[in-house]
């Protein structure tokens, strides 16, 4: 009876200490899977394609995904796959230099064809559209 005991209370603990939770994977293997599928889906290696920035009037900040690049007029590299088409999202945006300006943005996603030139018109400004909801008798 005792010996029954004693294993039993083996197989318990031996099964205790190793849990019921898998392992955590490692972050580091998590990053290289998702770029080999990433490559996979794509069938194409990536190439870097020159975009041309211009601004009315020169000077405007120029950001790329909230991160400064330089002011307008500026180059800036994007990635793309072997057609010219964008692998991920990019919001380029132009910051006023001058009062009386308006910030401008143009956001392009994954799989659109990438520009070879953009212009901010720094002097546009939002469209309100007026609505009159006075009701005439």
């Amino acid at each position: 009876m005792k010996v029954i005991f004693i294993y039993q209370a083996i197989v318990f603990l031996c099964f205790y200490s190793l849990g019921c939770t898998p392992p955590k994977p490692d972050p580091n293997w998590i990053a290289q899977k998702q770029k080999i599928d990433e490559d996979k889906r794509l069938g194409e290696e990536r190439v870097k394609k020159s975009v041309e920035i211009l601004s009315d009037p020169p000077g405007a900040r120029i950001e790329v995904n909230d991160e400064y690049v330089g002011d307008a007029p500026c180059i800036v590299e994007v990635v793309c796959d072997g057609h010219g088409k964008l692998i991920t999202k990019f919001e380029f945006t132009a910051l006023p230099r001058y009062p009386g300006h308006f910030v401008q943005s143009k956001t392009f996603y994954g799989f659109a064809q990438a520009p070879a030139r953009l212009f901010f018109d720094m002097r546009i400004g939002r469209y309100v559209p007026s609505i009159d909801v006075n009701i005439i008798d």
